[in-house]
């Protein structure tokens, strides 16, 4: 469950990343397709990140909420959620791994948006790096947020098809890349059958 701590504070860190570069791209790029709100809804969610962060590694705070919840929620669940705050706050004391872990996840959304770059190069020859930094990071985060879909489904094809259009690429090329984001979540699926078998087969009767 520690290590369920540690990754809360990797997806913590990887929306404040998202976050950053999307504020960036706000103000460096004409982002109009996206929506007349586009910048109310990013205002939106920078603060609800904020005070979210803020109360979610305010020990005092997280302790009360503990003590509220424990009436209504079973005993195994409160030892689960108890062990993954404790994991929070262990690396949250710990400024090295705190660092560590941060550079980590720079470098995995880094890597995950040159990959939307080496997409693009595939499928169309052209070489896009700036406007990807500045306009993927955007997508991502307001299609993963919204509570209209799960994990931003729909929204963010939709949301990138806009950025196809503005990047002057075809439907051609906005379909390729689609077909390709789907091989490689099969992929990923694909990969961890066998990982997951492993575990079941570990687990006790």
């Amino acid at each position: 469950s520690a290590a369920w701590g540690v990754a809360l504070m990797s997806r913590l860190m990887g929306l404040g990343v998202l976050l950053v570069l999307s504020i960036v791209g706000f103000f460096y790029m004409d982002v109009s397709f996206l929506g007349e709100y586009t910048g109310v809804m990013l205002l939106f969610l920078s603060m609800i990140f904020t005070v979210g962060a803020y109360l979610s590694l305010n020990k005092k705070l997280t302790s009360r909420v503990r003590v509220f919840l424990t009436p209504y929620l079973p005993l195994k669940v409160m030892k689960q959620i108890e062990s993954i705050r404790e994991g929070v706050f262990v690396l949250k004391s710990n400024k090295k791994a705190l660092l560590i872990n941060l550079i980590i996840t720079v470098i995995i959304q880094t890597m995950l948006i040159l990959n939307v770059s080496l997409a693009l190069f595939m499928i169309s020859g052209k070489v896009i790096y700036i406007e990807i930094f500045a306009l993927f990071p955007l997508v991502e985060l307001v299609s993963g947020l919204q509570p209209l879909t799960p994990n931003g489904a729909g929204v963010r094809e939709g949301l990138s098809l806009g950025v196809f259009k503005y990047l002057g690429l075809t439907i051609t090329h906005f379909g390729i890349y689609v077909l390709l984001i789907i091989y490689m979540n099969l992929l990923k699926v694909a990969c961890g059958v066998p990982l997951l078998f492993s575990f079941l087969k570990k687990k006790p009767a």
